[in-house]
């Protein structure tokens, strides 16, 4: 095998320069083979002409090929990238969906279905258990949004439903931190506030999209550092009580 070797996403059966069938995984991208001699250019041959491969090349680099024929290197690698990079805006799309749902619903509806998540239940350490701020009408608001937003951007809904749930959970787990960390409800608490409510959904959509750890540490990192920009210019255009 050439030292460079190239790496598909999800299981698919490759031949090397001796015919030996190879496993690969293809869950992710690695590095593209260099040209530099025969060896090499015959190992990203075989790549692309194995017959496990073409079932999982990409819409847009099977576009305008006839029957059984098969991209070039280039045209795989570019759009998985972009199918990456589309996936990964989707689910930004989505956290954003989540996270501006509740606030929302408050906003239209006032203290009407505002049930309290935890009824209102206090602790030994005298502190309630979430606070009045999270409560039913929230958790649906949020799984409805995203069961809509999912449709719209060309995901399934229960991937939608499965991000408004984790991101609820996500967000109900950091209250209960800060609670007990004696911050008050709506309180800000930087990390707390926005690791769990994207890490949580974006673990629990892995069951039906084919998201990378990779990209799940990615996305959370971006909507850790979107996230309260993004609060303030809200909080200035009147659409949130709170810059944070």
């Amino acid at each position: 095998m050439p030292p460079s070797w190239w790496h598909l996403s999800r299981g698919s059966i490759v031949h090397d320069d001796d015919d030996a069938p190879r496993h690969v995984d293809r869950r992710s991208i690695g590095r593209v083979p260099h040209a530099s001699s025969a060896a090499s250019r015959r190992f990203a041959k075989n790549i692309v002409q194995s017959p496990g491969l073409p079932d999982i090349i990409p819409a847009p680099a099977r576009r305008g090929l006839a029957p059984g024929q098969t991209p070039k290197v280039k045209s795989v690698i570019w759009s998985s990238t972009m199918h990456d990079l589309w996936l990964t805006l989707q689910l930004l799309l989505l956290l954003a969906a989540a996270n501006s749902a509740p606030i929302a619903a408050k906003r239209v509806m006032g203290i009407r279905w505002a049930w309290p998540l935890d009824a209102g239940l206090r602790l030994p350490d005298g502190r309630p258990l979430l606070g009045p701020s999270k409560t039913v009408r929230g958790v649906v608001a949020a799984i409805t949004a995203c069961m809509l937003c999912a449709l719209l951007v060309g995901l399934p809904a229960l991937a939608g439903a499965l991000i408004g749930a984790g991101a609820m959970a996500g967000d109900a787990s950091s209250s209960f931190v800060k609670r007990r960390l004696a911050i008050e409800p709506s309180g800000q608490a930087f990390g707390i506030d926005q690791i769990p409510e994207s890490l949580l959904p974006l673990l629990a959509a892995k069951c039906v999209l084919d998201v990378s750890l990779l990209q799940v540490v990615a996305i959370t990192t971006a909507f850790v550092l979107l996230e309260v920009p993004l609060a303030r210019l809200a909080h200035r255009l009147g659409l949130r009580d709170q810059p944070y």
